[in-house]
């Protein structure tokens, strides 16, 4: 709203209206001295009325600025009530689901299907075990042990040789050679 180009000039005309009602305020109150420090402000009554009038003109336009805004305000406590009435309606339905399912048959199902589910889960926790032991068993045979133990050796051996080969390169990088060859 307030980066529409129509509130924005609506908002002008009205700081416009303002400033000239404050310059016409301003330079039609008199400060009267009357003496021993006092002092009577006086305005013309006539100049008084027009600016109390453009002080009501420049509400009015306040308030018909601020319409679109209530009613916007209006239509989202519309929502949001239709929201909270939607929200009802389908706690209610939830609960409604689950007293019509809530019976000795579809407990006595539900429980069979639970029962089914632990079996499986006590099923894959044995064979997890029975796979890791098997695992363990194979790492420590012999031969497996050797391979395994060369592997880390040729590896180790190799990752050695990379990084001797790229400190070769760094230092060829660092310190380039003048010869030509």
């Amino acid at each position: 709203m307030l980066g529409d180009p129509k509130y924005k000039m609506e908002l002008g005309n009205i700081e416009s209206k303002f400033e000239a009602l404050d310059k016409k305020f301003k330079a039609n109150l008199h400060w009267d001295d009357q003496g021993l420090k006092m002092w009577k402000l006086s305005m013309n009554p006539k100049v008084d009325q027009e600016i109390k009038q453009g002080l009501g003109e420049v509400s009015n336009d306040f308030e018909n600025l601020e319409r679109p805004g209530q009613k916007l305000a209006a239509e989202f406590q519309k929502y949001q009530m239709d929201q909270e009435l939607n929200a009802q309606q389908i706690a209610g339905r939830i609960d409604q689901a689950i007293y019509k399912l809530d019976t000795p048959a579809h407990k006595a199902q539900l429980q069979k299907i639970a029962t089914r589910w632990n079996k499986l889960q006590m099923y894959v926790n044995k064979e997890e075990q029975a796979i890791l032991m098997d695992l363990q068993a194979f790492v420590q045979q012999p031969s497996v042990q050797g391979e395994l133990n060369d592997l880390q050796m040729d590896v180790s051996k190799e990752i050695n040789e990379m990084d001797m080969r790229f400190k070769k390169f760094q230092m060829e990088i660092e310190h380039p050679s003048n010869e030509i060859g």
